[in-house]
């Protein structure tokens, strides 16, 4: 079944992400009908990753998903962009492996009402130049976060 994420600011859509039942995602900034800003496909070859393709600027990165073998640690995620690495540390924290600055924040709290349960939150980009990845990377962890819960919280 398709999804959808809306990331919004004051009412206004900042960006649109539609998800395909196979798992393909597409991001749009605005609106649905909002121009196409990248791709990103679950990798058939490799478990856990993702080929994110950005049309402006044209850029293409695989995200590495790692899930934690103990139950209660955190995932990681990893990837590289403009001779850089980085890794979302669990769901929460992006991070430039090198220096360990926190490149962006997402600020997370359950909503709940009669028929769903979803994570909500604020996504704080420290990195504007990279605006559109790090969007892109969080919404794709969250989505790999939303996969990994049992079936009564899952959208």
């Amino acid at each position: 079944m398709p999804f959808f994420y809306a990331l919004l600011r004051r009412q206004e859509i900042l960006y649109y992400c539609e998800v395909a039942s196979d798992g393909k995602m597409t991001l749009h900034r605005g609106g649905k009908d909002g121009p196409v800003i990248g791709t990103a496909n679950p990798c058939t070859v490799k478990e856990g990753c993702t080929d994110i393709e950005l049309l402006f600027p044209k850029l293409t990165i695989s995200l590495h998903h790692k899930e934690h073998l103990l139950p209660l640690l955190h995932s990681k995620t990893s990837f590289s962009a403009e001779n850089k690495a980085y890794h979302w540390k669990g769901y929460d924290e992006l991070v430039e492996d090198d220096t360990n600055k926190v490149v962006a924040k997402f600020h997370s709290k359950w909503w709940q009402d009669d028929t769903h349960k979803m994570r909500i939150g604020r996504l704080d980009v420290n990195e504007t130049e990279m605006r559109d990845l790090i969007v892109f990377t969080a919404v794709i962890v969250e989505e790999r976060a939303q996969e990994k819960l049992p079936p009564f919280y899952q959208l």
